[in-house]
């Protein structure tokens, strides 16, 4: 509305029960330890209802442990 863009930089540590209302996009610039995980720290966009977006950056190297959070599982 302002034209103001705020951007936060957080560990995954804040999506552990901080709330902030107006977060709408979400980047995790390394993987999330398990899929509760992800689906924790993603929780924190769009709590008002508001559209949401989460974008995840990985490497090849990434990719079993990528697989292995889809799944359900762990990394092998």
């Amino acid at each position: 509305k302002n034209g103001i863009i705020k951007i936060m930089s957080a560990t995954s540590a804040f999506g552990m029960g901080i709330n902030v209302s107006d977060i709408t996009l979400i980047i995790h610039t390394t993987l999330p330890l398990s899929n509760e995980q992800y689906v924790q720290e993603i929780g924190r966009a769009g709590c008002l209802g508001q559209g949401s977006k989460a974008i995840m950056f990985y490497s090849r190297e990434d990719i079993r442990t990528l697989l292995a959070i889809i799944g359900g599982g762990q990394e092998k």
